[in-house]
């Protein structure tokens, strides 16, 4: 997983996606530990590699490191943001608003992310995506999502 600090960084990357949805989970959760070695390191390099973990079967795995990861990029990822909450949305979905699961924590990661992606894009498409995120986020009943919003709202 310590792909910022390999010689060949393309040998490692393009070993870690190949093990991304590998059938074993302890496999899974291993390469998911990519994530927070990248943390506070420019991330636009990896991009492919972290586009791919959001995609994986490993994605479960990788929060909430991966959107800590993102939240501490020093380089603009707002089309990382989009990827990583859609996802959120698509694998956690209602276990988001429930404060019993991880899930309803790292709800927060995403909603702060999706402010800071909203700040980053000048792009209408990718903002309303963004909108849209945070209008799921509202129907899912996730706590603290109002103050969030209203963060936005000034953005």
């Amino acid at each position: 997983g310590r792909v910022d600090r390999t010689s060949n960084t393309e040998l490692a990357i393009s070993s870690l996606i190949s093990l991304m949805n590998d059938e074993e989970d302890e496999v899974r959760k291993e390469v998911a530990q990519v994530a927070p070695h990248l943390r506070e390191h420019p991330l636009r390099p990896y991009a492919k590699l972290l586009s791919t973990l959001i995609k994986s079967s490993s994605y479960d795995h990788a929060t909430p490191q991966l959107l800590l990861t993102l939240q501490y990029a020093p380089d603009k990822v707002d089309d990382l943001v989009l990827k990583a909450a859609q996802r959120f949305i698509s694998v956690f979905g209602k276990d988001a608003a429930d404060i019993r699961t991880g899930a309803a924590g790292d709800a927060h990661y995403v909603s702060e992310l999706v402010v800071r992606g909203l700040a980053q894009s000048q792009d209408r498409t990718y903002r309303a995506k963004l909108l849209d995120i945070l209008d799921q986020l509202l129907e899912l009943g996730v706590y603290g999502i109002n103050n969030v919003i209203a963060q936005s709202e000034r953005l």
